[in-house]
């Protein structure tokens, strides 16, 4: 009987210690990871004074793939711009793809690269085109 309670206190305080130590570990990852959180941003579409300048086209890809690059001629710092492209087989819709552009500061430019998967990059018909836009862009909130 005396062993039996002396497992039974010894299970318990080993629990008790490996619920502690796996609390202290999530408490521990938490600190970390909250540190690196996105400060909070808000969306604007159709920001005024950010453009694609240039695109084309990425051949011999195993996707649809389009780089090309964004300028902001405007005052306002942007945490992300987001872009659309749709494909086109003529004038029916095949897929839409969308990409982002991470920090473009005010009077800059920044290279991207759109890829859809869904559409194989090889071997397509002469008639598939494609059509890019900014779809918004978001900044930081303002305090």
């Amino acid at each position: 009987m005396r062993q039996l309670l002396y497992n039974a206190m010894l299970s318990f305080v080993s629990g008790a210690a490996f619920v502690l130590g796996v609390g202290v570990v999530a408490a521990a990852l938490s600190l970390y990871y909250e540190r690196d959180r996105r400060p909070d941003l808000v969306f604007v579409p159709l920001p005024a004074g950010v453009e694609v300048l240039e695109h084309a086209r990425v051949n011999d890809t195993p996707y649809f793939s389009v780089q090309g690059v964004v300028e902001n001629t405007s005052e306002q710092d942007w945490a992300e711009v987001s872009l659309e492209m749709d494909i086109l087989a003529g004038t029916a819709l095949m897929n839409s793809c969308s990409g982002n552009v991470r920090r473009v500061p005010p009077s800059s430019r920044r290279a991207f690269l759109v890829e859809c998967y869904r559409v194989a990059g090889t071997s397509l018909p002469h008639n598939v085109t494609y059509r890019i836009r900014i779809e918004g862009a978001r900044k930081e909130r303002d305090t």
